[in-house]
């Protein structure tokens, strides 16, 4: 008879974990109700003319092309929703599935993690374009770190088009993959010239489809914030990184920091979590990989002074997990540089985000996270489809247009709308 220690090691007992995490995470999809930045490149595709207008819109949302065309492909199947929302969740899920089953770690870890709330909740229920993100990082991590250096190159730049964060991220990890060590990296070589020069036409191409971008309304929203307002942010960025316990006692919980509603002075741990990693990454070059990474991701987003979500941290965390598996593979000795106690403080930290994770999906089962859904819903119940439709304000409008199927007039730009003219700022007050 199998002893409950041989289950847990076997790789079926891997799988079982992964199923655990689908059927909490489709309760949560189910429950889930999309929101503005969900619902937005879906509206664009319904409602668009043509491919080329679809360009011209999406060419304003400061977001690479790839997630949009890869809905686009998503609407010749099918007009529901849920459709979109499902390829969202099979990116998560594949994505949990590859990281336990290859993930260099202990199972501990590997299981703490893809419960955590980056993992099941941020990127698995919320639809928007990380997962693919973190997918394509997975995906690299196990299957592409052996190849060549061109090959390296290319599949690191598709990498880098699937987000601004992912090309930062990207850009490093090619810089640490080409150089062996630290010293080596002003040693070129015509193979390492030509990897760079392919991923240079890549990162071209991200900047060429984020140029307009610069009229996105979300970059000068906020552009009366302080310096100190701004450095306050950032340190909510690193600080929910590590620990990440939402606001779960106020409506919207994703968008505040439990602790620091208890007291500010928990904002004081943003410095060790800043630090933290060193614990863990035992290696200079590997620590200056990182550091460059989130100091790079963290630059960013204080000079475009925008609010600091939880998307943002999550991604500082993933990022901490992709150098940690890259030290786990180039250590030799991978037992003795890093200590129980570091692997006792993760499992604990991966523990808190484990708990986030599944609390957030209780949320998401007993409280709806936008009224989009309801309001649409009792236009319908009522009678009142075929009335034309006033919403304001203009950024809680989109996901009511998801589920009602139809545009409405806006009162900001006086004219019928479903997703957001980011160029018209949609955040300003009505004047009558």
């Amino acid at each position: 008879m199998l002893s409950s220690r041989t289950i847990y090691d076997s790789g079926k007992f891997d799988y079982f974990v992964w199923v655990v995490f689908l059927v909490i995470g489709l309760l949560g999809l189910i429950n889930h109700e999309i929101w503005l930045d969900e619902a937005h490149h879906w509206l664009v595709i319904r409602d668009v003319e043509n491919f080329s207008e679809f360009i011209t819109v999406e060419s304003v949302d400061d977001q690479p092309f790839i997630w949009p065309i890869l809905i686009y492909c998503i609407r010749f199947f099918s007009d529901d929703i849920i459709a979109f929302q499902l390829f969202h969740f099979c990116i998560g899920a594949v994505s949990a599935l590859l990281f336990v089953r290859h993930a260099p770690f202990n199972k501990n870890i590997k299981y703490l993690f893809i419960f955590s709330y980056s993992m099941l909740y941020e990127y698995l229920i919320i639809s928007r374009n990380y997962s693919l993100s973190v997918l394509l990082i997975v995906i690299f991590l196990i299957y592409f770190r052996k190849k060549g250096m061109l090959t390296k190159a290319i599949v690191l730049g598709v990498l880098a088009n699937t987000h601004f964060f992912a090309a930062i991220l990207a850009s490093i990890i090619l810089i640490y993959e080409l150089n062996p060590r630290i010293r080596d990296v002003s040693v070129f070589n015509k193979r390492k010239v030509l990897a760079y020069m392919i991923f240079s036409g890549f990162i071209i191409l991200l900047f060429l489809q984020l140029w307009n971008s610069l009229d996105h309304a979300v970059m000068t929203q906020y552009n009366t914030w302080t310096f100190f307002e701004r450095l306050k942010r950032m340190v909510s960025l690193h600080f929910r990184s590590f620990i990440m316990i939402p606001d779960f006692s106020s409506v919207h919980f994703w968008g505040g920091v439990l602790p620091f509603k208890i007291s500010k002075a928990f904002g004081l741990l943003a410095i060790p979590m800043f630090l933290f990693p060193v614990l863990l990454l035992q290696t200079r070059k590997v620590r200056w990989a990182y550091y460059l990474t989130t100091i790079a991701i963290s630059i960013f987003l204080f000079s475009i002074h925008q609010p600091i979500a939880a998307r943002y941290s999550c991604f500082i965390f993933i990022c901490f997990i992709t150098f940690y598996w890259l030290q786990k593979e180039d250590l030799i000795d991978e037992v003795n540089r890093v200590t129980k106690y570091s692997q006792y403080l993760l499992s604990a930290l991966l523990f808190i985000q484990m708990l986030s994770g599944i609390t957030s999906v209780f949320f998401e089962y007993k409280y709806p996270f936008s009224q989009g859904k309801n309001v649409a819903e009792y236009i319908e119940q009522n009678g009142y489809i075929d009335w034309p439709i006033i919403i304001h304000p203009y950024s809680a409008s989109p996901a009511v247009s998801a589920y009602l199927g139809k545009p409405y007039y806006s009162l900001v730009t006086k004219s019928m709308a479903s997703f957001c003219r980011w160029e018209t700022n949609p955040f300003r007050s009505i004047v009558f």
